[in-house]
């Protein structure tokens, strides 16, 4: 009955659950119980760079009602974290929610919780990063809600042994760890209903076992299973704790949630039979749980994660011989029981299977370094305001790529970008760095050793080339627009792939992942693709005569690797370039060439738009032969199809996922009006032809297998036909025209 209360007894139990309407709230018999804590802790984050109306969206389907209904329990508190990432989007487009959630931790109705404030995975950051994050976020919250946190939610609960000196040092009491963290540590499971500590160079923290039969309780199974299990552990566990962290999208975000949660009363009964069973549970806030208890023991945990998370840092036969080692497992003798040891990789394995997300990481770290070193002697407030950006750079969801994580989605990876080229734009007017020169370049070892890149800047473009692929720019920065214009990604394979596969071969078509992720759009498996290289610019193709645009787009050039991805050797620096060269062999139809090639790249500051100008020059030593030259240029404006970005040339206009071959008699030009930015491509000489051909890549979300547009490969196409002293000389110079 709506608008009436409930009040039935759970079978085989004396619970009370209740179903709760109009905020009516029934005491049950006190006494006839031992006592259990239900400490809820619930995460709340969106991505740098995520829509709007993504934002939106789950502020009216999660957020919002969450705290609607807690309002009207108050009988029952939650800890809640907020990355501050959201906080700034709440301050700046609903003010109000910011003043409920400090109404409702007056009341005692909510601990807040720490962290990074812009959600880094503290672990893959420097300590005076990891102690401005923390600091950062205390400071909101006692600015914007009355007090600072006494705990810190702990990013995607990725641990190493030496963090809890970071946490201790920020004055972070507690976090919470998954009891996958416990159980590798050693510990049985009957051993995590309450907290330990543990420490490291002897600075404690408390640590909160998070129980992943709640996580996979609330909100999917009904009320009373979850508090018959809760009175279970009260019974045989007296005086206990019992927590749960997990996100608070699930509570109405994630797909279809919203209806069972809210449209169907899951949480108001829930909050109700919590209220209702208040002699026997509680559900406190962490801190008074804390002062009033004892740590159960001391503890040690590994290098860890969620155990999904461990799984997708594996990649190739790696993560093959994990996934069968999983489904082994569960038919051996006390195979749960091994199951806790079985660890897969350690988070910093993503920046070896995903080059993207190192050159990305590496760029942040050594910004940091900078930053470090122009603080005492830069202005305090400029200083922090550029510093505030570079944070924002390292919030964790663009270095990573699982079921979540957000690597293959090229508007989080530009969102990244976006505040990192804001903070060093912002830094080299501190440095002063262009007083005398208008452009530098400096050899950087971001990469380690063999893996030495050149770094060109101006104020308002920079580049980096990497000689051990090819001497091809990986990234192209446009410190005007805030964007990196090659931002693309390599098509590798991923274990869910043979999913998309199957599923091609079967009669029921692509049904579910986890049975419940399904496909966005049928035929994906024609877009399963694989790269031999990482997708940058001005990489040199050679190939035969008989290719066509057709093999280009499908990966069936067989162009020669030696030249297109092996090394270069750096000759020459120059103040605003570099000169490349390699030597070596080239096979040819019906024959071969010993060849050179010199790549001098310069970058040139200019009014109307700083020039990157790659030059080539090809000797012949010996042999004569036929081939085609290609000099790939891989670029990425974010939209394949909108009507605001677009390739166009004399009276020819196309969408950049547009696929085909033209003869230009000119420059190439692309417009991004969203940006407001234009490049144009200046080819000496002409080339024959030009190729064009949308990269896409087929990624996992927890909304389905989905196609996703990561930018354009354009292929500028010159016919050639050397023989021994014979020399061939060409350009390609890319125009950025940018706001200023």
């Amino acid at each position: 009955m709506r608008g009436k209360f409930r009040l039935t007894k759970h079978p085989r139990s004396r619970i009370l659950v209740g179903t709760a309407r109009n905020g009516i709230r029934p005491e049950g018999k006190a006494g006839l119980m031992n006592r259990v804590s239900l400490v809820l802790i619930l995460h709340a984050h969106q991505p740098i760079g995520n829509f709007d109306s993504v934002l939106e969206q789950n502020y009216r389907r999660a957020y919002l009602p969450f705290i609607e209904c807690l309002e009207r329990h108050p009988g029952v508190a939650v800890n809640l974290h907020y990355s501050g990432v959201l906080l700034e989007w709440f301050e700046q487009h609903h003010p109000e929610y910011l003043d409920r959630l400090r109404t409702l931790r007056e009341a005692g109705s909510i601990e807040f919780l720490g962290g990074g404030f812009y959600e880094p995975i503290l672990i893959s950051i420097p300590e005076h990063d990891r102690q401005a994050q923390i600091a950062m976020m205390q400071e909101y919250l006692e600015r914007h809600v009355g007090e600072p946190p006494r705990g810190a939610w702990l990013t995607e609960r990725v641990w190493e042994p030496a963090l809890p000196e970071t946490l201790a040092r920020a004055g972070v009491g507690y976090t919470l760890a998954d009891d996958t963290h416990f159980l590798s540590a050693g510990l049985e499971p009957e051993a995590l209903y309450g907290y330990y500590q543990t420490e490291s160079l002897g600075r404690w923290v408390r640590v909160i076992p998070g129980l992943k039969s709640l996580r996979y309780a609330l909100p999917w199974k009904p009320v009373g299973e979850t508090l018959e299990m809760l009175q279970g552990i009260a019974e045989s566990h007296p005086d206990s704790l019992v927590a749960m962290g997990d996100d608070l999208e699930k509570f109405g975000g994630w797909p279809q949630t919203h209806h069972w949660v809210y449209e169907q009363h899951w949480l108001a009964d829930f909050f109700s039979a919590i209220e209702a069973n208040h002699s026997w549970l509680d559900c406190p806030r962490a801190s008074d749980y804390l002062d009033s208890h004892e740590p159960l023991g001391t503890v040690y945990f590994p290098t860890a994660s969620y155990r999904e998370m461990t799984e997708w840092t594996l990649s190739g036969r790696a993560a093959e011989i994990y996934h069968d080692a999983l489904e082994r497992l569960p038919s051996l003798e006390q195979g749960e029981e091994l199951l806790r040891y079985l660890n897969a990789g350690s988070w910093r394995n993503f920046f070896s299977k995903y080059s993207e997300s190192n050159l990305l990481h590496k760029q942040m770290l050594a910004l940091s370094e900078r930053f470090q070193k122009a603080q005492p002697d830069a202005p305090k407030r400029a200083w922090l305001a550029a510093y505030r950006d570079l944070l924002a750079a390292q919030c964790n969801d663009a270095y990573w790529h699982g079921v979540f994580g957000g690597l293959y989605a090229p508007h989080l990876r530009h969102g990244l970008y976006s505040r990192l080229l804001r903070a060093e734009a912002a830094l080299e007017k501190i440095e002063k760095h262009f007083r005398k020169h208008p452009v530098s370049s400096a050899p950087c070892d971001w990469f380690g050793k063999g893996r030495e890149a050149l770094e060109i800047r101006s104020p308002r473009v920079s580049c980096l080339i990497e000689p051990s692929d090819g001497a091809t720019v990986a990234a192209i920065r446009s410190k005007t627009a805030c964007a990196n214009l090659v931002n693309s990604l390599r098509r590798r394979p991923e274990a869910y792939h043979r999913k998309v596969q199957a599923a091609a071969q079967s009669a029921g078509g692509l049904a579910s992942i986890h049975d419940r992720v399904l496909s966005k759009e049928e035929g994906l498996e024609r877009f399963l693709l694989y790269d031999r290289y990482d997708r940058h610019a001005f990489r040199v193709c050679f190939f035969a005569e008989d290719k066509t645009c057709e093999d280009f787009a499908s990966l069936r050039l067989e162009e020669s690797p030696a030249w297109a991805a092996a090394p270069y050797r750096l000759a020459e620096t120059t103040e605003a370039g570099g000169i490349f060269h390699r030597a070596g062999s080239l096979a040819v139809e019906g024959g071969g060439l010993e060849i050179a090639v010199q790549k001098e790249f310069t970058l040139i500051a200019a009014s109307g738009g700083d020039r990157l100008r790659c030059a080539l020059k090809i000797d012949c030593m010996q042999g004569s032969g036929r081939f085609r030259l290609g000099l790939e240029m891989v670029l990425n404006l974010l939209a394949g199809h909108a009507p605001d970005r677009y390739y166009i040339a004399g009276g020819w206009k196309e969408s950049l996922d547009w696929q085909g071959e033209r003869i230009l008699a000119g420059p190439l030009g692309l417009q991004d009006e969203w940006l407001k930015l234009g490049l144009d491509l200046v080819p000496t000489p002409i080339p024959n032809r030009w190729w064009f051909a949308p990269v896409f890549t087929v990624s996992q979300s927890e909304e389905g297998f989905e196609r996703v547009y990561q930018g354009s490969a354009i292929l500028p196409v010159w016919d050639l036909e050397l023989k021994t002293a014979d020399s061939w000389e060409g350009s390609l110079t890319l125009t950025i025209r940018s706001p200023q």
